[in-house]
């Protein structure tokens, strides 16, 4: 929602509001998923259908569901913006809930993953590689984000850093944060692994 809302009125499976600005309508997630139904019983290959219900399963925490869906779509249309960026947003949720799972999902949508966004797909895939137990691939994935922060950010020298997102309220500069998790893969690492 991007003003405020005004009055709320509920009607025919809509919630409408109402200020002394603007009016807008919103589906409620009962009558989106009606009409996504509707639209699959007559089109199962229907992409909008496909990302509409990809995105009612990503609002309740069905990644299974949601990645399946968007599969099928951007197999229709691959360059459907909107299934791009819920692709994006399901791989980046899967990574950080089930990484053994989606880092072989994500190998089929990598092309998908463009811009800023890569840093945080890398950044995944290295805490999701250490926790693991694969330091050298972890390593690897460093190594990836920090050649794409040279696109992304201004050179680390600058005074002003964008933080890296460590924990729900904890945060650490980008340069602290790959040098203590270099530092952690050299630690886990054994044997041959860390002369490599």
């Amino acid at each position: 929602v991007e003003n405020g809302l005004g009055n709320l009125l509920y009607h025919q499976g809509n919630l409408l509001s109402v200020s002394a600005t603007d009016v807008s309508a919103y589906s409620t997630q009962d009558q989106l998923r009606s009409e996504v139904e509707l639209r699959l019983a007559n089109n199962p290959e229907d992409a909008g259908a496909l990302i509409k219900q990809a995105e009612l399963q990503f609002a309740n925490d069905d990644l299974e569901g949601a990645f399946t869906n968007l599969s099928r779509a951007l197999t229709a249309e691959p360059e459907e913006p909107n299934a791009r960026h819920l692709m994006i947003e399901t791989l980046l949720a899967g990574l950080k809930n089930d990484f053994e799972t989606y880092v072989v999902r994500a190998a089929d949508f990598d092309t998908v993953v463009e811009g800023p966004c890569k840093y945080e797909y890398w950044k995944n895939f290295a805490i999701g590689s250490l926790r693991s137990g694969k330091p050298v691939l972890a390593f690897d994935y460093l190594v990836k984000l920090l050649r794409e922060r040279t696109g992304i950010y201004k050179p680390m020298r600058s005074k002003t850093q964008l933080p890296v997102q460590i924990e729900a309220n904890r945060s650490v500069e980008f340069d602290n944060w790959i040098a203590s998790e270099l530092v952690r893969c050299y630690e886990v690492a054994e044997g041959e692994d860390r002369t490599r």
